[in-house]
C-alpha cells in the first residue's frame, strides 16, 4: 500500500481491510492501514471491525495517535500474556478433542499477522510468546521494586531532614 495522492474510497478501504483479515498485508501495509483507519471519515461494519482489531478505535475515542508497539508492551504487558494464554487454551482444546478420538476441527492461529495452521508451530510460537511475556513481567516487577525502593529512600530522607520529626523521635 502506497501513500496515494487522492483519498481512498470507502470501497478501496474495505478491500484493504479484507486483505488485512486474510493476512495478506505486510507489516508496513498494516501500519499504513492503521494510520488510514484512524484518520478516514469513512465508516462501515468492516472498517469498524478493523479499527477494533487494530486498536484504532481507542485512539479515535482519545483523539490521539495509537502508541507504538514498544510503548503498548511497556505499559500493558498483560496483553501478551492474555494472547498467549488464549492460544494455549485453543491448542489445549484441540489436543483434548484429538486425544478423545473426536474429529479435531481445523484451527488457524494468527501470530504477528501471519496465519499458522500447523499445531506444532502454533504451540512453539505460543510458548515463545509466554516466555517473552514472563520476561517482560519480570522486567516490570524489577523496575517497580527499584521505584519503590527509591520512593522509600526519598520519604525517609524527607522525614529525617525535618527537625520536627527528629524531636519526635527523641
Amino acid at each position: 500500500m502506497t501513500h496515494p495522492s487522492t483519498p481512498l474510497s470507502q470501497h478501496e478501504i474495505e478491500q484493504l481491510v479484507e486483505a488485512y483479515f486474510d493476512c495478506l498485508l505486510t507489516r508496513a501495509e498494516e501500519s499504513d492501514l492503521r494510520r488510514l483507519l484512524s484518520s478516514t471519515p469513512h465508516d462501515s461494519p468492516a472498517i469498524r471491525s478493523a479499527r477494533a482489531a487494530m486498536g484504532a478505535e481507542v485512539a479515535l475515542r482519545r483523539g490521539a495517535r495509537r502508541p507504538d508497539a514498544a510503548h503498548a508492551r511497556k505499559h500493558r504487558p498483560w496483553l501478551s500474556v492474555a494472547a498467549a494464554a488464549t492460544v494455549l487454551m485453543a491448542l489445549g482444546t484441540v489436543a483434548t478433542l484429538h486425544h478423545r478420538g473426536e474429529t479435531s476441527p481445523s484451527v488457524t492461529v494468527y501470530c504477528h499477522g501471519r496465519a499458522v495452521t500447523d499445531p506444532d508451530e502454533a504451540l512453539r510460537l505460543a510458548r515463545a510468546e509466554v516466555a517473552d511475556s514472563e520476561r517482560l513481567m519480570q522486567e516490570i516487577i524489577a523496575a517497580e521494586q527499584t521505584r519503590l525502593q527509591a520512593a522509600g529512600q526519598m520519604a525517609e530522607a524527607a522525614f529525617y531532614s525535618d527537625p520536627r520529626n527528629l524531636r519526635n523521635l527523641l
